[in-house]
């Protein structure tokens, strides 16, 4: 035997010289043994991948040759140190070799060559390491956004023995030292995507640097600058690839969680030599990660934790030494433990107050970031999966829910609207990284959906489905808005952008910049609108800002707007200078204050008392005096007396004030991750006056973040509510399987000789915040209970919680 490789991805070599018989035929055989298993990187996640992968190919050299050729470059100096490593065979005589070292500009019109050249004294069978100093001039720098290349030709002669190895590099500077990232000396915002290797029908990308410039301008045309591979390091192909076409890699050893760790610390620290040797000449090669998601407190007791921290430190240095030119991360995903160049952790973009200076006092990255929030799951892709991934059990149990509940023609449209939501809080979380001005980049999860399998059913987070195919309602023009390096951004988070019509307010617009060039005298123009009507709008000019700023630029004063009616309308924003223009908008949710006065006489139970404290129409539900609307939070023994003696209520509905109630929130925080929710509002009902698309949306961020929702199988059958929804819910705590569910928040019944009308929005904390979309929608409920309309057809006794 030749000799023998244990590694994962990334390329080796043999020297089959002494066992080659000349003018003899020779065979080469291999043999792949993947059965033992190995780290658990996302190369081999869904499966025991295992085998050649890419070309195999044979060099022929004389007896001395040129190992390896690493080139440093040193913007601050206009020069390329050129490190080389020569080979040689024992039986060879020492001798005084010639080391030329020549380099060229790649791509467009011929530019100028530099060199350099020295003599060294060849000894074999030593390894020399030497190194040149190239001086250089007008230096074109490579960044994701200008991906100027240089090729370093260095040729090896002497003693009648010649080689030539020629690399392309990058001439860019990353400074990681403060606790600003700095890309050739400016600041700079990573605006990364995490790829998990997964090819749904291959199993594998093609080793074709083509399809990486295609699949990589895709994702540019999304706006990212940096992808991170999770756990893995991509093949050569996809280096090269980004080289030309800009764009940051993040590679990580492939340890998808701590527990491959250690047990791998071996082969993982061969991995750790072969990927900075094979790839650190690509200047699109931005960092490497020991890990993913390295939780100390996960190990068994503190020797373990001691010993894994050591090893952290042992492979950091070991990094350090092999290349000092780009950041090293002790893991992603937990930015405490120490060493490392750049902090990486989780951050939610739910927070009210950002994090201040991150712990370290180095960069901080946002670790696969957007809360995993997803949509429903496209259930038409189970038909597609004719590859290596089949469709999971649950996906298959998904799709026969939707048939035996005959939702096969609306699914679709639930399922437009599902994205449409996951798109609103995409760009939420994006506009929120930029709004911080502490942390100095993300690497959004996922660009594709994750198919169903090892981690439960399909994540349907992507940009991109599956299949890294648009289609779904993710499009580069509006992703690309608010993930580019210069972000117009809107002081008001969702919940804050249902505003009262009757009175002034102001909105505040703040630019994210880090453009190469800064914002001299620019001019912001806004519009508030509706449709083509033009509400409000303004302009303010001599607007600046440096590379790196976070800063407000104009503050937009509204004055009371004449709505007869609540309305949905549109904040737009430009800006531009001589150089440029950036523009983003919003939607804004104008509701006009109702009248409090009410000629019926409307009584509350005690438990509301507090929220409809503003309504001094509204007093203490008294069962001997019956008023003409009940408003309840539950069906207690006085108001069903009530209701079923003729009267009318509007049921606020509690959380399990009725059988078959969960909760359906607008978002799916850890409840279910990487899945979602899709909403209808019917049309011809009481929600015609209230704005709204067809689905529940940002107005409805605080009525249904804590709200509920009834399972629609307890429900009559023929019973047909205004607001329903479909939601992905997990089958069981710690599970990431998911069940499929119908609920409905919005509906009316008879009880006896009663009337119910039936929210199940969280209202009364609405109310009690004094949000103006809860005032409408309750003044809503009230026109529609005292009007002749709420006249339901449907008995609801059995929603009713038996004693």
């Amino acid at each position: 035997m030749v000799g023998e490789h244990d590694g994962f991805m990334t390329p080796f070599r043999f020297d089959i010289s002494e066992a080659v018989n000349a003018g003899a035929e020779n065979v080469i055989a291999l043999r792949v043994d993947n059965s033992g298993g190995g780290p658990m990187g996302c190369f081999n996640y869904l499966g025991n991948w295992g085998g050649i992968y890419r070309r195999v190919t044979m060099e022929a050299s004389d007896n001395v040759w040129i190992e390896d050729v690493f080139v440093i470059p040193d913007v601050d100096r206009n020069q390329a140190r050129v490190k080389v490593t020569l080979g040689g065979r024992e039986n060879i005589q020492p001798f005084r070799a010639n080391l030329k070292v020549k380099v060229t500009y790649v791509g467009g019109t011929k530019g100028k060559t530099f060199a350099a050249e020295k003599e060294i004294d060849m000894k074999p069978p030593q390894e020399l390491e030497t190194e040149m100093d190239v001086p250089m001039s007008d230096v074109k720098l490579w960044s994701p956004e200008t991906p100027h290349l240089y090729a370093a030709e260095v040729t090896l002669s002497g003693g009648g023995m010649q080689d030539r190895q020629s690399v392309r590099f990058g001439m860019r500077k990353i400074d990681w030292t403060g606790e600003r990232l700095l890309v050739n000396g400016r600041p700079y915002f990573l605006r990364g995507y995490g790829d998990d290797n997964i090819e749904v029908i291959t199993g594998l990308p093609p080793a074709s640097k083509k399809f990486f410039r295609q699949r990589l301008r895709l994702t540019k045309s999304f706006g990212f600058n940096d992808v991170r591979f999770h756990s893995h390091a991509p093949l050569e192909e996809c280096f090269q690839a980004a080289d030309e076409e800009g764009m940051f890699i993040q590679a990580e050893l492939p340890s998808v969680y701590i527990f491959y760790f250690l047990p791998n610390k071996e082969l993982l620290r061969k991995e750790l030599v072969r990927m900075l040797k094979a790839y650190r000449n690509h200047p699109s090669f931005f960092s490497l990660a020991l890990g993913n998601e390295f939780y100390l407190p996960a190990l068994k007791d503190d020797e373990e934790r001691q010993q894994f921290r050591d090893t952290v430190r042992e492979f950091y240095d070991l990094a350090k030494t092999l290349d000092p030119t780009r950041p090293i991360l002790s893991n992603d995903g937990e930015p405490d433990l120490l060493p490392t160049d750049i902090h990486s952790g989780g951050i939610s973009p739910l927070l009210a107050e950002w994090p201040g200076t991150p712990p370290g006092g180095r960069p901080y990255i946002c670790h696969e970031y957007g809360m995993y929030q997803g949509s429903l799951p496209d259930l038409a892709a189970n038909e597609r999966l004719t590859g290596v991934i089949l469709p999971s059990a649950g996906m298959e149990a998904q799709v026969k829910w939707v048939q035996e509940h005959s939702l096969g023609e609306i699914y679709p449209a639930v399922l437009r609207n599902s994205q449409l939501v996951l798109e609103i809080h995409r760009k939420n979380s994006l506009e929120k990284a930029r709004l911080s001005g502490t942390i100095d980049g993300y690497n959004y999860w996922l660009i594709t959906d994750f198919p169903g399998g090892v981690e439960g059913d399909m994540w349907a987070y992507g940009v991109l489905d599956q299949f890294w195919q648009p289609g779904k309602q993710a499009l580069p023009e509006n992703v690309s808005k608010v993930n580019s390096p210069t972000v117009l951004l809107l002081d008001a988070g969702l919940g804050d952008r249902c505003i009262r019509a009757d009175q002034p307010g102001t909105f505040r617009i703040k630019v994210s910049h880090f453009g190469t060039d800064p914002i001299q005298a620019g001019t912001l123009t806004w519009r508030l609108l509706s449709g083509t009507k033009v509400w409000a709008e303004g302009r303010q000019s001599g607007i600046n800002a440096g590379t790196g700023d976070l800063k407000e630029i104009a503050a937009i004063k509204l004055d009371a707007l004449p709505l007869e009616r609540a309305e949905l309308l549109e904040l737009v924003v430009e800006l531009r200078d001589t150089a440029s223009g950036y523009t983003n908008s919003w939607p804004i949710w104008a509701f006009p204050h109702a009248s409090l006065g009410r000629k019926e006489t409307i009584a509350c139970q005690t438990q509301l008392a507090g929220s409809l404290a503003d309504y001094d129409f509204i007093r203490t539900f008294d069962p001997a005096q019956p008023p003409d609307i009940l408003i309840a939070a539950e069906l207690d023994g006085d108001a069903q007396q009530y209701v079923r003696a003729g009267g009318k209520v509007i049921l606020l509905a509690k959380n399990d004030a009725l059988a078959g109630q969960a909760s359906f929130p607008l978002f799916n925080y850890g409840d279910t991750q990487g899945a979602g929710s899709g909403t209808i509002i019917e049309r011809g009902g009481l929600m015609d006056v209230f704005p709204h698309r067809g689905f529940c949306e940002e107005q409805f961020l605080n009525l249904m973040q804590t709200g509920t929702g009834i399972d629609m199988d307890v429900l009559p059958r023929g019973l047909r509510p205004e607001v329903w929804g479909i939601r992905a819910k997990r089958e069981q705590p710690g599970s990431y399987n998911v069940s499929l569910t119908r609920r409905a928040m919005l509906f009316t019944g008879k009880l006896g000789k009663g009337k119910v009308l039936i929210c199940t929005f969280d209202l009364p904390k609405a109310l009690s915040e004094k949000r103006p979309e809860a005032d409408y929608l309750f003044q809503l409920l009230l026109d529609y209970a005292v009007s002749g309309k709420l006249e339901p057809e449907t008995e609801i006794e059995g929603i009713l919680k038996s004693e």
